[in-house]
């Protein structure tokens, strides 16, 4: 385990995904292994291997927050977005009910739902999850860059440029936002 965080580190993700599934091989119930295969699989696009070990990992912990979350992403990434929403929102009306989870992961499911709306192209519902992640965290550079975003695609560019730049306060680098900067200028 402890190697393959270090290839993951080092961006050896095809050494990571070995180890984690020779950790597989000893252990098939081991959680880090399972969601970090899964996400190597995501990010290879073998979606149905990362489907398989998402779902393993439910089983084993079905309150796993990491593993239900990267099953909404991996929902979205094929385009089932009802499955996202359902998974999301099952996240949301739970996490409500027991409070388990700091109000930066609270957020982080809103901007999450968010995102599928933004797909779904339903921008409202979108902006009131992204106010709401606001209210839970308003630290994530994520919500004001999708709230940009959308404020961009309905053409309000000072709200757009206002986000883009909180984004940039927040750590994103203002040279990865530069042709968005400049579409709020035209």
């Amino acid at each position: 385990l402890n190697r393959a965080a270090v290839y993951m580190e080092l961006g050896r993700n095809n050494l990571a995904q070995a180890d984690y599934s020779l950790v597989l091989d000893l252990e098939k119930n081991n959680e880090e292994a399972l969601l970090m295969r899964a996400y190597i699989y995501m990010q290879q696009r073998e979606y149905k291997m990362a489907k398989a070990d998402y779902e393993r990992l439910l089983k084993v912990n079905p309150a796993s927050y990491n593993g239900r979350l990267g099953l909404a992403t991996l929902e979205q990434k094929e385009g089932k977005y009802e499955e996202a929403l359902s998974v999301l929102n099952n996240m949301i009306a739970t996490t409500g009910e027991t409070s388990q989870l700091s109000s930066s992961q609270y957020a982080m499911l809103y901007v999450a739902r968010a995102g599928v709306e933004k797909d779904l192209n339903h921008m409202d519902m979108a902006l009131v999850d992204l106010e709401e992640a606001i209210r839970l965290d308003n630290s994530q550079p994520e919500i004001y860059l999708m709230r940009g975003e959308i404020y961009l695609a309905q053409k309000k560019k000072d709200l757009a440029k206002r986000d883009f730049e909180k984004a940039v306060s927040l750590g994103v680098p203002q040279a990865d936002l530069r042709d968005l900067l400049q579409q709020t200028r035209k």
